[in-house]
């Protein structure tokens, strides 16, 4: 029932069921990982059993080194990480906010609060310098360590230092090549040898003197017979012979033969020179026709045309290049005219004259609304009016009336109270 119900929730697809599912499957396949390591390793034994091995002291020193623990304890982290590892991590949005925290943490190592008193101190700028002189030491080696003449130094050093590992290890291509340099050495002093020297100089004069001999031998011979008048003559004769039936045969040869048959039959010849009276008759009417159209009036008129046509158009073409220029040349004018205003404008000269100008202006304004308002203000015959006006209102009847008339009678020009109050 657990196990049906498990299947469920997987198929289901909670987050925590999946989680579990691949802990599991990175876990087995951890273990197949561990038993496939374990058996290559029992596979390389036997390979390893034959080359040479270091000495268990040399081992145990090599192990313990801290540079070994920690490659040792990276590749386990880089394992188990990439065991536990899923596609969701892999994920681009993933990649952009761990390399976000990167630089975060990058700039948060390098920012100067971080530093501290204890990375100024003399020990600590000591051991810097020497990392920096140790690169550059190491880089600056490093080529010269990669010569070859070097490195067969190194391995004769190390097979004169470790008689430990006399196995086939001493058999190393650099070994074998100068096994072969010296057998070589050894043949090529044995053939530059005097006595070797001598022999083959012996054998060679030897088979000088044979060849010369035989040589001699069948030139005289071949020459007495090749000097008769016959065998002269005969010869001569068939050279003769082979070259005119070389010329007749070959295919060049008989082409131009049948070309040359072909052109002088009487046929062809009469073909020719109709040919020819054709072609001249055609080029003959063809002139007459050319001569006779280009004589025409109605050609004539056509042509002086064209002339008159390609003339005005030559004429306009001048008068709008004319025309082209001078607004080119205006349009530059204005441009420096407006480049010269604009530079006064902006020159402090014309600032101070504007601003001048701007405070004088401001100062009519203000003493203009001065006057204006003092012009406003009520003269003694208005404020006489005014004072009639409301001693009016004050005694007579409280009607509209008799108040408008009141004011009618109290006001030069009669009309309301508001405008007898409003007069100025």
């Amino acid at each position: 029932m657990a196990i049906a119900s498990k299947q469920a929730s997987r198929k289901s697809g909670t987050k925590a069921v999946r989680k579990t599912a691949k802990k599991t499957t990175a876990r087995r396949k951890t273990a197949a990982r561990k038993t496939a390591a374990r058996k290559s390793t029992a596979r390389r034994t036997t390979a390893r059993k034959t080359t040479a091995r270091k000495t268990t002291a040399r081992k145990t020193k090599a192990r313990k080194s801290p540079v070994r623990k920690t490659a040792a304890k990276k590749k386990t982290t880089a394992r188990k990480t990439t065991a536990r590892k899923t596609t969701a991590r892999k994920s681009p949005a993933r990649k952009t906010a761990a390399k976000k925290r990167v630089v975060k943490k990058t700039a948060a190592r390098k920012s100067p609060a971080r530093k501290t008193t204890a990375r100024k101190t003399t020990a600590r700028k000591t051991a810097a310098k020497k990392r920096v002189v140790k690169r550059k030491t190491t880089a600056r080696k490093t080529a010269a360590r990669k010569s070859p003449a070097r490195k067969t130094a190194a391995k004769k050093r190390t097979v004169r230092k470790s008689p430990a590992r006399k196995t086939t290890a001493r058999k190393t291509t650099a070994r074998k090549t100068a096994a072969k340099k010296r057998v070589v050495k050894r043949k090529t002093a044995a053939r530059k040898s005097p006595a070797r020297k001598t022999a083959a100089k012996k054998r060679t004069v030897r088979k000088t003197a044979a060849k010369k001999r035989t040589v001699r031998k069948s030139s005289a011979r071949k020459t007495t017979a090749r000097k008769s008048p016959a065998r002269r003559k005969t010869a001569a004769k068939k050279r003769v012979v082979k070259r005119k039936t070389a010329a007749r045969k070959s295919p060049a040869r008989k082409t131009a033969a049948r070309k040359t048959a072909a052109r002088k039959s009487p046929a062809r010849k009469t073909v020719a020179k109709k040919r020819t009276v054709r072609k001249s008759a055609a080029r003959k009417k063809t002139t007459a026709r050319k001569t006779a159209a280009r004589k025409s009036p109605a050609r004539k008129t056509a042509a002086k045309k064209r002339t008159v046509r390609k003339s005005a158009a030559r004429k306009t073409t001048a008068r709008k290049s004319a025309a082209k220029k001078r607004t080119v040349r205006k349009t530059a004018a204005k441009k420096r005219v407006v480049k010269r205003k604009t530079a006064a404008r902006k020159s402090p000269a014309r600032k101070t004259s504007a601003r001048k100008t701007a405070a004088r202006k401001s100062t009519a304004r203000k003493s203009a609304a001065r006057r204006s308002i003092a012009r406003k203000a009520p003269s003694r015959k208005a404020v006489a009016a005014r004072r009639a006006i409301s001693a009016r209102l004050a005694s007579s009847r409280p009607s509209t009336a008799s108040r408008l008339a009141a004011v009618a009678s109290a006001t030069r020009h009669g009309g309301s109270y508001r405008n007898g109050m409003a007069h100025r």
